[in-house]
């Protein structure tokens, strides 16, 4: 005798986070424009934990679930990185978050089916600001000036790393 069933859908379920500002420090800033893909997990183990915490929401509820996660996880992977690391090595940023984002979402019965940076933007202070807070064991890099491009020679960086998802400015 069944008594009651529900579904839980496949499908993929898009969440666009659209552009969050995070501040890893006081005078730090990190923009971040992402969109992720997510979808309940076929997994076994992970698809009883869908089940168990999925099971009865509708896809809206899901996906609301899915953007505050995602939400609090970028909030925690840039402050863990600092700004200075993710402007020189952005892609730690999305490997990062990708790993965190499938390690949450494990417990709730999701997976990250795709992880795409479109932008980071990340603000410093001043270069003589920025080397007087750092700590004595933190290796500084050495400060140049800014160059002008001039107007005949405009650089589009997609050119110089076609391969990258994401703009670093």
């Amino acid at each position: 005798m069944i008594q009651s069933h529900q579904w839980l859908v496949l499908a993929p379920i898009p969440v666009d986070l659209g552009e969050k500002e995070f501040s890893p420090t006081q005078k730090h800033r990190v923009k971040i424009v992402s969109k992720l893909i997510a979808g309940i997990s076929t997994q076994s183990g992970i698809m009883e934990n869908a089940a168990e915490r999925l099971l009865g929401l509708n896809i809206s509820a899901i996906r609301d679930l899915a953007f505050k996660i995602k939400e609090g996880s970028m909030r925690s992977v840039v402050k863990e990185l600092g700004a200075e690391a993710i402007q020189s090595d952005p892609d730690s940023l999305v490997d990062r978050l990708g790993e965190r984002l499938n390690l949450v979402f494990k417990d709730i019965g999701l997976k990250v089916i795709h992880l795409d940076i479109v932008k980071i933007e990340v603000s410093l202070p001043d270069s003589s600001s920025f080397e007087s807070v750092l700590p004595d064991d933190t290796p500084s890099t050495p400060s140049f000036p800014d160059l002008t491009l001039a107007e005949k020679d405009p650089v589009d960086p997609s050119e110089s790393n076609p391969s990258s998802t994401h703009n670093l400015s």
